[in-house]
């Protein structure tokens, strides 16, 4: 078995992952060990996760979120259907399908042209133990929090030297 370190996703929230991209993990025989939300409350939020599987493990993570794209449009379609005929109430879905994969190219099929996706993904790391993704998982969220962090404080530096420019300037 392998194991490898990933960030899934854009927008994609824990409870969405949990609902929809894990479980076809899991009916693929992968096992997601880890996970952590990284740049929450922005667009970019991503999952970073740990994945352990066989040797293929990279090339079905493209596929695997692939599927959980049109499952989660499936899911939607009908929460929409059923929700118009029950009480016409604002719908909230737990994921949206551009969250785990978006329109790559066009590929041509005898007459038709056929539409191909990819997966929202990013591979940090692919290694051959099965337990390694997990042990380096810790470093790469810490890295990962220390960056928003870092984001975080410039913006309070910045906020007070504006407070303390305006008000050092009333003084004068």
């Amino acid at each position: 078995m392998v194991s490898g370190n990933f960030l899934i996703g854009k927008g994609l929230s824990l409870e969405g992952f949990n609902a929809f991209v894990q479980p076809v993990f899991e009916e693929k025989g992968y096992f997601v060990k880890d996970k952590l939300v990284i740049f929450p409350n922005t667009h970019y939020k991503k999952l970073l996760v740990s994945i352990k599987g066989d040797e293929n493990l990279e090339n079905s993570i493209n596929t695997i979120l692939i599927e959980s794209g049109i499952i989660i449009g499936k899911a939607q379609a009908r929460a929409i259907e059923l929700n118009s005929q029950t009480s016409g109430g604002e719908y909230c879905p737990l994921a949206y399908s551009h969250e785990v994969s978006k329109f790559d190219h066009w590929e041509k099929n005898g007459e038709k042209n056929i539409c191909i996706d990819k997966g929202l993904y990013t591979t940090l790391g692919i290694y051959d133990s099965d337990d390694s993704a997990s042990k380096l998982f810790p470093s790469i969220a810490q890295e990962y929090l220390l960056e928003i962090l870092e984001t975080k404080t410039e913006a309070i530096k910045t906020k007070i030297k504006n407070l303390l420019g305006s008000k050092l300037s009333e003084l004068e």
